[in-house]
């Protein structure tokens, strides 16, 4: 697998993720589903860094959405950014808000949960030597790549200290974890 090169101002969580998906370019089995936790990966550092930013100044609308029900890959695409771009915060700081619909409108049209499903199919999972999944994976990780490239990162994201979101996202131990 191929993929595109990682830019050095990605946040460290996108970096880790990235790399750990060259590293399982010989296990067949694996890609498909490290290529979608990929995707939920980045859109769930990049929400809960807004979510954060969101809190910090006294707002949790959001809240409700976040902690009420366990949330599908789907509430995180739309629920989460649609009660996010409510928020005052987001609201006053443009770039964050036109960054929220950029970020909503490439997952929709990535289409990476029916991309996964189809391959992997009510748990059977289709046959691992076939060359064209390969090459969509490897399609799939550098569109979300050259997202990432197009579309600047807000720099009130980029400045936050990704390993101490408390409580949304932290590191301990050299572990990096992400609310669920």
């Amino acid at each position: 697998m191929i993929i595109n090169n990682i830019p050095d101002n990605f946040p460290e969580p996108f970096k880790e993720e990235l790399n750990r998906i060259q590293k399982l370019e010989k296990d067949n089995y694996g890609l498909v589903f490290a290529v979608r936790d990929s995707y939920e990966t980045v859109l769930k550092i990049l929400l809960l860094s807004i979510c954060y930013l969101v809190k910090e100044n006294d707002e949790d609308g959001f809240c409700k959405t976040l902690f009420l029900k366990q949330m599908s890959f789907g509430d995180w695409i739309s629920e989460l950014p649609s009660e996010l771009k409510k928020a005052d915060y987001v609201l006053n700081h443009p770039q964050i808000h036109k960054y929220l619909k950029q970020l909503v409108k490439f997952y929709n049209l990535s289409n990476i949960v029916k991309w996964r499903n189809d391959f992997i199919g009510h748990g059977l999972m289709s046959d691992p030597e076939d060359g064209d999944f390969f090459k969509n994976a490897e399609v799939k990780i550098n569109e979300l790549i050259d997202f990432l490239t197009k579309y600047s990162i807000p720099q009130e994201i980029l400045q936050l200290d990704f390993k101490n979101l408390i409580p949304f996202m932290f590191m301990e131990a050299d572990e990096f974890f992400l609310y669920e």
